[in-house]
């Protein structure tokens, strides 16, 4: 192993624990160990550091999204997100007016956009400046701040209905302290709704030639159901609704790499794989390989998913403040 876990704390639940050393990881970027703790069950990464927000706005080139992202295609956009779209698919409250939602890692915007549309006061805030530009100066979205999430909330009480954090906590290194904060900044009854890589999908065969995405620097953390349960309800939540994504997906990003490959475009991309490919074929033509693809695959993949416990990519879960 490259780094050798010599503490008896664990560095996410913050309690003693004895830990199983799971894998090695190398690249350009560095040298990582993937441990589990055997009390919470989440699976972490060492050395257990996040990468500055510098990093990403480095990384991460938002221009790619101004040939996509108009009026029309904001809705469009969201719901290709398994996420988010589980989100809208479940409305929380019935009289939206005035309630007021905060999406933590809010990135360029797009989800705020639609819950402002649907009647909720919106916030968000990332710490990557570049996203939260591009969210105020072309989406026009007021109260949107770069800062880092923690920080953010700390000096916040009881102040929103619903608190969002799609595929944020892998990327902290302290997702118990978000918890703690997040249940701070809910208002009596509000609702936090999270998502996240699912570490079962595929069987556990996560490979960093086409899921890179899920390795360091990026991601600090992997979990189950089980595990992103407990954690949520040792905070005082009540879990609400859990979902597991259906496999769909799984041909998607294979698709994915077969049409990144016969472009041949860029070697290093500097967007992520969806944003990627809508932007090199074009929205509605992606919209429809993407549908066209799960009315083929769709009948296999719920095969998959309940008979052989084949699950999806993501995670969701939507827990009520006690």
């Amino acid at each position: 192993m490259l780094h050798q876990f010599s503490q008896n704390i664990c560095p996410v639940c913050k309690e003693k624990a004895d830990f199983k050393f799971i894998q090695d990881y190398e690249s350009k970027d560095g040298e990582w160990s993937l441990y589990e703790c055997l009390k919470c069950q989440v699976q972490f990464w060492l050395p257990f550091e996040n990468p500055q927000a510098e990093r990403y706005e480095k990384e991460v080139d938002y221009t790619s999204k101004l040939e996509i992202l108009t009026k029309e295609n904001y809705l469009s956009i969201v719901k290709d997100y398994w996420n988010m779209n589980q989100f809208l698919k479940y409305p929380l409250l019935k009289n939206l007016k005035g309630k007021k939602l905060l999406d933590i890692g809010c990135g360029t915007g797009e989800f705020l956009v639609v819950m402002q549309n649907l009647g909720y006061q919106v916030s968000g805030v990332d710490f990557n400046e570049k996203a939260v530009n591009f969210a105020k100066n072309h989406l026009d979205i007021e109260n949107v701040y770069p800062d880092d999430v923690i920080k953010f909330l700390e000096n916040k009480k009881e102040e929103y209905d619903v608190i969002t954090a799609f595929e944020i906590i892998e990327h902290i290194n302290n997702p118990k302290k978000l918890l703690e904060l997040v249940y701070q900044t809910l208002k009596p009854g509000g609702y936090f709704a999270l998502s996240l890589p699912n570490r079962e999908r595929y069987w556990g065969k996560i490979s960093p030639k086409i899921e890179n995405w899920d390795f360091p620097y990026q991601h600090l953390t992997r979990w189950n159901l089980e595990s992103l349960k407990r954690l949520t309800e040792n905070h005082l939540f009540e879990v609400v609704i859990t979902r597991k994504e259906i496999p769909t997906g799984w041909f998607m990003s294979r698709l994915r790499t077969l049409i990144e490959s016969l472009l041949k475009r860029n070697k290093e991309p500097k967007v992520g794989p969806i944003e990627r490919v809508r932007s090199n074929i074009g929205l509605k033509k992606y919209k429809f390989i993407k549908l066209f693809i799960k009315f083929v695959t769709y009948p296999l993949a719920l095969f998959l998913f309940y008979v052989f416990k084949f699950e999806g990519a993501d995670l969701y879960l939507l827990a009520k403040k006690k």
